[in-house]
């Protein structure tokens, strides 16, 4: 049996797939009909589809990274379902499975909910996120994590990263945020390092990541407070602290 996480809204449930060291996969199902947002690694994601008897109505792509689009031609094969990516990676044939693209204008209604498609280049020029305005739920792959976002690849930039950063803090504060990444105590250990957080916050991570295994999802009303990239007012503070990341 694969190993996975499950949240329930209502008659909703997120599925959280960990794969590879720290990356996840996610599908949000009802009824045992689903849509599955990237795939990390194919094995397990179309195993656990498969025990638990879910079909996929589609297949939602962030962006383009080899650690988000795994096997989903044969998953998109298996389920006789389509493969949506932004318009960015479409037409530079960066998903070269896809079968159409996205982008903030696109109506997208998939197992009876609305999905907004939010335009979040930076982390890569063609990276979007996926909100749910009746569930309150936000999709960010590699834009946001807890306490920290993502890198800026060669085809991103420091002006969109931030921007989309500010997009997302725009969304209402009770809005549950899914990253694709438990990156959570990494970044806990660059903020403390650089005194930008309490350090007791340390010892929550720590029983959350032993307690649950995961600090993913996280909210932005917690973000707000205690996420120093998502706090930054310019882009001149976000770009330097981001650069600090960097630097380890």
């Amino acid at each position: 049996m694969i190993k996975a996480f499950k949240d329930v809204y209502g008659e909703y449930s997120v599925h959280m797939i960990p794969c590879r060291e720290d990356n996840y996969t996610f599908i949000l199902e009802k009824n045992k009909c689903g849509v599955l947002i990237d795939s990390s690694l194919y094995e397990p994601v179309s195993k656990y589809l498969k025990e638990n008897q879910i079909k996929l109505e589609a297949i939602l792509i962030t962006h383009h990274h080899y650690d988000h689009v795994d096997g989903i031609k044969e998953i998109a094969d298996e389920h006789e379902c389509r493969i949506l990516c932004s318009q960015v990676d479409y037409e530079r044939d960066a998903v070269p499975e896809a079968h159409d693209f996205l982008n903030e204008d696109s109506a997208l209604k998939l197992i009876g909910l609305d999905f907004k498609v939010i335009e979040t280049p930076g982390h890569t020029a063609g990276h979007i996120s996926f909100y749910i305005e009746s569930l309150d739920l936000l999709f960010c792959a590699d834009t946001l994590f807890s306490l920290g976002c993502g890198r800026v690849f060669p085809d991103g930039s420091f002006e969109s990263l931030f921007t989309s950063l500010q997009k997302i803090s725009k969304l209402p504060e009770n809005t549950i945020i899914y990253c694709a990444h438990e990156y959570t105590k990494s970044n806990f250990y660059f903020l403390s390092k650089n005194s930008l957080l309490d350090p007791l916050k340390g010892d929550e991570i720590e029983r959350r990541l032993l307690n649950e295994q995961r600090t993913v999802p996280t909210s932005l009303k917690y973000e707000t407070h205690l996420n120093s990239f998502l706090k930054c007012s310019t882009q001149e503070e976000f770009t330097h602290l981001r650069k600090l990341k960097d630097k380890g």
